[in-house]
């Protein structure tokens, strides 16, 4: 039986995704991304530290980006606000085939797509959205909270839910805005004996997804209970809301629900599957550019986002240095890069 999460409220068909090729992370972005913020105009503001929370990089005598002072809450100790180059960097690398450069003009600061489309960075002069209730947001707050990356699972405080504050311009524009254009790039993907429809992106993601947990699925096969993904794509609404649900995109799985814990539902918060819930799992996904909602103060253990510009920014700033590729079994090209510097 599909088994759709409680926020959820169907209205159409969407379930997994990611972009158009693997996600050159950390060894390779470090470089890349030093040379950009030398060459972009905003080299200034780039050099600048951090006034909310400091600098948040990792390495010898920088802050840890969990860091922060009693005036501020602890879901805001995870705030960034990042210099222009690295949120450019890490959304060319991710969406190689669509964005093409940043762009600033008296209007604000603009992701620009390959197809001319532009979509708002930042408004100029105003503050990035902090409201837990104002989910539709531009880019620059979209990405401004820094996603923890497995091993490490922080505590979740109220307002801790990096990934969904979510540009819905920019998924209307990468995905589709309605469910036509959805479905057009929708392909169907099979992880572990189940159909999967998803954005082709995401579906190469989640095959490399899949050839990573092959080899320990079969040394421990109590993992499978685990890995049976709830239904495909479908277009739908978040439950009591007017915002549509990631899932529309197909930009997200759900995994086997009737063992995950949902916030809505849930006698306890936090949850104890929040740290439970296997490790291999959660960093399988993350490696090809999934995020969890295990890590959300509304916590949704069941569901993985292809995010990839947050899992990019958050192996940046927490200084991981490995570089995914992609799978054999997905018959995988290996990373690509092809960062713009024409800002």
């Amino acid at each position: 039986m599909s088994h759709v999460s409680d926020r959820d409220v169907p209205t159409a068909g969407c379930t997994t995704c990611r972009p158009n090729a693997a996600t050159p992370f950390a060894s390779v972005l470090a470089p890349l991304l030093a040379a950009i913020v030398a060459m972009t105009p905003f080299a200034a503001h780039a050099a600048q530290p951090d006034t909310d929370i400091g600098t948040v990089m990792a390495g010898p005598g920088r802050q840890d980006a969990r860091a922060f002072s009693p005036e501020r809450g602890p879901a805001d100790a995870f705030l960034q606000d990042s210099p222009v180059s690295l949120d450019a960097g890490c959304l060319q690398s991710s969406y190689p085939d669509q964005v093409e450069k940043i762009t600033t003009d008296a209007e604000g600061t603009w992701v620009v797509l390959r197809t001319g489309q532009r979509i708002l960075y930042a408004s100029p002069g105003v503050q990035t959205v902090t409201a837990v209730d104002d989910h539709d947001v531009d880019v620059r707050t979209s990405m401004r909270q820094i996603y923890p990356l497995d091993p490490d699972r922080p505590d979740t405080p109220v307002g801790f839910e990096p990934g969904r504050l979510r540009s819905y311009a920019l998924l209307r524009a990468l995905y589709g805005g309605d469910p036509a254009q959805v479905r057009r790039g929708l392909t169907s993907v099979d992880f572990f004996g189940s159909s999967v429809s998803m954005a082709r992106p995401a579906a190469r993601a989640l095959e490399r997804v899949r050839g990573r947990l092959f080899p320990v699925v079969a040394k421990d096969v109590s993992l499978l209970e685990w890995l049976h993904p709830a239904g495909g794509q479908i277009w739908r609404k978040i439950a009591g809301e007017s915002r549509l649900s990631p899932h529309s995109f197909g930009i997200a799985v759900d995994l086997a629900p009737d063992r995950s814990a949902y916030w809505r539902w849930a006698k306890v918060s936090p949850h104890p599957q929040q740290r439970s819930y296997p490790e291999v799992i959660v960093s399988a996904f993350e490696e090809e550019g999934f995020i969890w909602g295990g890590k959300w103060h509304e916590f949704d253990t069941m569901h993985f986002e292809y995010r990839p510009e947050l899992i990019c920014k958050a192996r940046h700033l927490q200084g991981v240095g490995t570089t995914p590729e992609e799978s054999p079994e997905a018959g995988g090209e290996g990373p690509r890069t092809k960062l713009s510097t024409s800002f």
